[in-house]
């Protein structure tokens, strides 16, 4: 099938429109399609852990930057210091983003078809 879905770790690239490369700590596609070795643009869900050397960056100029990416459904973002991950979703690249906060438990990620 050629919509299945792949996970990867963060040693996966995600190059944004704007040209800059990141590594999220973890990346679903669905599915992937690759510009380069180790290197996609079309990812469907992002992953960050927060830290506090990193939260800064990873919720503006990289959340900015991810945006851009018109296949993005979901950017999952989750606190290295508590039970707690914030989803971010859109229909749409041209949908505005809807803002789920959660405790620890099951993330349903729609976009994905991944719990």
């Amino acid at each position: 099938d050629d919509t299945a879905c792949e996970g990867f770790d963060a040693d996966l690239k995600v190059v944004v429109p704007s040209g800059r490369v990141y590594f999220p700590d973890a990346t679903i596609a669905c599915p992937p399609r690759f510009v380069a070795s180790g290197t996609i643009d079309n990812p469907t869900a992002l992953f960050e852990i927060l830290s506090a050397s990193t939260e800064e960056r990873d919720r503006q100029m990289k959340f900015a930057d991810y945006s851009a990416i018109p296949e993005l459904r979901e950017v999952v973002f989750v606190e290295s210091r508590s039970k707690f991950v914030e989803i971010y979703r859109r229909e749409s690249a041209n949908s505005d983003w809807t803002f789920n906060p959660r405790n620890a438990g099951v993330v349903t990620l729609p976009g994905t078809g991944v719990d």
